[in-house]
């Protein structure tokens, strides 16, 4: 998967569910995208969070190389954005304290930063898959050549996918030409609290039901366990 900002609960689903996790992180960057955005509740709203970045003149750079751009103190708009989502929550100063601690850091890399805060939910929360980056594997090619090479590097013995790449795995037909077996997700969210853009069902950030229900709780949500 690639990395996204503050991804929403089904992103750690997927976590939950492999053994080797991999941040694509050497494909093209698509601006606008969950890449450097995504949607926090405040007052029974969804407000966008959209981390700002350099992108004149680099319309062919990758996600690993998306640099932020400071020319607005987009961190402590975030934060107090995030501050108003968790007021009244339970666990949100726990929320709070974690982004802190990642946004506070003198990182540029919007990667970087979305990795750090991936990885620091997936730490909060238990989860026991091993993660790694695309960039590392040195496994090129076509968008299903690359996949099935990365598979191979990493040993496995199925390919665990995002329900929404089943039409395009399935039509490029490399992994069945290969014989690789296929998995996809299948993931829908409980209504974990009472507000409207859930009842709705709209898909916030992950950090919602940390703040409202709690680690432990989300946890058990992102493991396919009922509430």
């Amino acid at each position: 998967m690639q990395p996204t900002y503050l991804p929403w609960l089904g992103y750690f689903n997927l976590m939950a569910s492999v053994e080797h996790f991999v941040f694509l992180d050497n494909v093209q960057f698509a601006k606008r995208s969950w890449q450097q955005r995504n949607r926090v509740i405040v007052n029974d709203r969804l407000l966008w969070l959209t981390v700002p970045v350099l992108s004149h003149g680099r319309s062919e750079q990758l996600i690993d190389q998306v640099e932020v751009t400071n020319d607005t103190n987009w961190r402590s708009k975030h934060q107090k954005t995030i501050a108003e989502a968790c007021r009244g929550a339970p666990s949100g100063k726990l929320v709070m304290d974690l982004i802190s601690e990642v946004l506070a850091k003198d990182e540029n890399h919007l990667c970087e930063i979305n990795i750090s805060l991936i990885t620091a939910i997936a730490d909060l929360l238990q989860l026991k898959c091993k993660t790694v980056r695309a960039s590392h594997l040195g496994c090129p090619g076509g968008r299903s050549d690359r996949l099935l090479a990365i598979c191979r590097k990493l040993g496995a013995t199925e390919y665990f996918s995002p329900s929404g790449s089943r039409e395009y795995l399935e039509a490029d037909g490399v992994f069945a030409n290969a014989h690789f077996p296929v998995a996809y997700q299948q993931f829908s969210p409980p209504a974990y609290r009472t507000a409207e853009p859930i009842a709705a069902g709209e898909n916030p950030s992950i950090i919602d039901a940390i703040a409202w229900i709690g680690p432990e709780e989300t946890r058990n949500i992102v493991y396919g366990k009922a509430l």
